[in-house]
């Protein structure tokens, strides 16, 4: 799912899908992706994102509102059923020449990494 500033989510979405033709990129209001998070739709447990491996992307909001759609992407896990995992959140922002990202992808993510540095054999 993605939100994006100023009704740019289409544009996104097929930037997206020109990196990597095998990804299914999907365009969610953000009423109807907090209402099945929190559990208020008539099926909690439906599948909202139709995918076996979801990812959230937030593209230039305001910290508050990033940090309600992370939220929501955690409280999914819980409210979806056994067996759901919170959905991985990324947000991006920029302006200008620079960039912040932040991921979460939910209490369950475990890091093997011990440094960040390629393994040697």
């Amino acid at each position: 799912g993605i939100e994006a500033e100023g009704g740019e989510e289409e544009l996104v979405a097929e930037y997206l899908r020109r990196l990597n033709p095998g990804l299914r990129v999907s365009v969610r209001k953000r009423s109807e992706f907090m209402s099945l998070c929190f559990g208020e739709a008539a099926d909690p447990g439906e599948d909202i994102l139709g995918s076996t491996n979801p990812v959230f992307l937030s593209i230039d909001r305001p910290q508050s509102t990033q940090l309600v759609l992370n939220d929501a992407c955690r409280r999914y896990g819980s409210v979806a059923g056994e067996g759901r995992r919170a959905i991985p959140f990324v947000s991006v922002e920029t302006a200008g020449v620079f960039a912040r990202t932040f991921c979460d992808f939910g209490p369950a993510f475990i890091v093997v990494d011990e440094d960040g540095e390629t393994p040697k054999e």
